[in-house]
């Protein structure tokens, strides 16, 4: 049999060494399982002495056996537990959790509660799993929390364990009803009215001369559930009692104050029904009747009421007065602005059937001087005619002389001044001429006249070569010359009257006066004459 040599894989810093003659592999120190590993892993391998110095290899797998050599631990050092107050017994409060780090066989936990104070009999606990419950029924207004101590132990090695503290908390339940305790004498202590009272019997008097929202007692109640909480909250009421709403509470603190002023009805005694709830789920509540006397004589309240009244009426007297006179002013700016606008209107009317007389009055005046200057002009010269020529008078003038006279009459109005039209007068004559330019009578030259232009200017332009010596053709002339004057002057009547009145003026019956019509009337009137004139 030849000789094999052993050797080992250095992978964790010598911890185990092999005998290279026999193959026993040891370790050079302790081994933790808990600190270190549970199991370690490594190669051996065997070489032969022979020529050619075979080897093989094989891996080795130590597994390191536990010890219970841990003791247990709580995974922090305190815990807290709540229950509601009246629970049943057995009811849960809550866990306590410690580790083993040895294996399974050897990391098993006993909890214990250990007997340390006076609250360790009131609860207890699941060895095994570390669930804590209720060992009786709490009250949290006898004792609000307690404390434990809770240890882990190893059961097969007593000397390791470990501790950790255990508060438990009592919840407040709404167990217990707001009683009303009393009233106090607010009427007194806060504004002076002049109250008495009697907590007991919850009786109050009342001046009637107590003022407008002053205390005048407070409820007081009280609850033995948790302050603060809202098992403990209260709330006041008045629920019967005051049909008149003469009071008013406050719901939070449970003080009463006058609502209104006091009357004669509120002279008596008030029987009020308190009650206060609390603000549990489901509320709880108590209820108390309070008696309330309003002292005072019918008299004083009367006397006292009638300067309030008084002051009231004289502000209501006021507020109308004042509401009227405006109301008398508005009514009288209203009729006032009426009246001048009337006024206005008549004025217009007035003023317009002034224009509208006056418009008439003017073109009748024109129209008889015209009439009356043609006419006298036309007798003037017959007479003359007939002294001068040795006719007898009633002889018609224009039998005389052979002067054809032609008048030609422009349609629409005079000088150019009413509607925009011209009207145009020509004269000829035939007679027989002189040599001389003019005549023996007359000094003026032989001139023909046309009616136009603004305003009714004549234009005057002088007929050379032509020029008469007989005295009809000038007598003829003379009165040609009237007309046209005549007419220039009506042609600026006219224009005036049709500035100031306007183109049209109705009257409200059959004669209505224009620019146009007036004066193609007038012309009308004028060529009657004239033509009686020359003939």
């Amino acid at each position: 049999m030849g000789r094999i040599t052993y050797s080992i894989e250095d992978r964790y810093n010598g911890l185990f060494i092999i005998d290279p003659d026999t193959g026993v592999i040891s370790v050079t120190r302790p081994v933790d399982r808990e600190q270190e590993a549970a199991s370690f892993e490594f190669h051996v391998m065997a070489r032969d002495n022979g020529a050619e110095r075979l080897t093989n290899t094989s891996l080795v797998v130590v597994e390191v056996e536990d010890e219970n050599d841990e003791p247990p631990h709580f995974t922090r050092p305190t815990f807290l537990g709540k229950i509601l107050e009246n629970k049943p017994v057995g009811s849960h409060v809550g866990y306590v959790t410690a580790t083993d780090p040895d294996n399974a066989a050897n990391s098993k936990i006993r909890y214990v509660i250990l007997q340390q104070g006076t609250d360790f009999g009131k609860f207890r606990i699941d060895g095994d799993t570390g669930e804590i419950k209720s060992a009786t029924v709490f009250d949290r207004e006898e004792t609000d929390r307690y404390y434990l101590t809770i240890q882990a132990i190893d059961p097969d090695n007593s000397e390791f364990y470990s501790t950790c503290n255990f508060t438990v908390l009592i919840l407040d339940d709404n167990d217990h009803y707001p009683i009303i305790t009393g009233i106090t004498s607010g009427a007194e202590e806060v504004d002076g009215s002049g109250g008495n009272v009697d907590s007991n019997n919850m009786t109050l008097i009342v001046q009637y001369t107590a003022p407008v929202g002053s205390v005048i007692t407070q409820v007081l109640a009280q609850d033995g559930d948790a302050t603060g909480s809202a098992n403990a909250k209260l709330h006041f009421d008045i629920i019967a009692g005051d049909p008149e709403h003469l009071f008013s509470m406050n719901r939070f603190d449970g003080a009463i104050s006058l609502a209104r002023g006091v009357t004669a009805k509120d002279i008596k005694t008030f029987k009020l029904t308190i009650t206060v709830i609390d603000g549990g789920d489901p509320p709880k509540g108590d209820s108390q009747d309070m008696y309330i006397k309003v002292n005072g004589s019918l008299a004083a309240l009367a006397q006292a009421s009638s300067g309030g009244i008084s002051q009231n009426i004289l502000i209501v007297i006021v507020l109308i007065g004042v509401t009227v006179v405006l109301a008398l002013a508005i009514l009288a700016t209203i009729c006032l602005i009426r009246k001048i606008d009337r006024q206005r209107r008549l004025n217009r009317a007035s003023q317009k059937l002034s224009e509208d007389k006056m418009y008439q009055l003017s073109a009748q005046h024109t129209d008889h001087n015209n009439h009356q200057n043609i006419y006298t002009n036309r007798g003037h010269l017959d007479r003359e005619e007939d002294t001068r020529g040795g006719r007898s008078p009633g002889v018609n003038s224009s039998n005389s002389f052979s002067n054809n006279l032609s008048k030609r009459v422009g349609g629409g109005g005079i000088g150019g001044g009413v509607g925009g039209t011209k009207k145009e007068v020509s004269f000829s004559l035939d007679e027989e001429s002189d040599s001389h330019n003019t005549s023996s009578g007359s000094g003026n030259p032989l001139t023909s006249f046309k009616g136009g232009g603004a305003g009714g200017a004549v234009s005057e332009d002088r007929m050379d070569g032509v020029s008469t010596s007989s005295r009809p053709m000038s007598l003829c002339v003379c009165v040609f010359k009237e007309v046209v004057t005549t007419v220039a002057r009506i042609s600026t009547n006219n224009r005036t009257i049709n500035d100031s009145v306007g183109m049209k003026i109705d009257d409200g019956d059959d004669n209505r006066f224009d620019g146009a019509g007036d004066v193609d009337d007038v012309d009308d009137d004028n060529e009657d004459d004239n033509d009686g004139c020359i003939k």
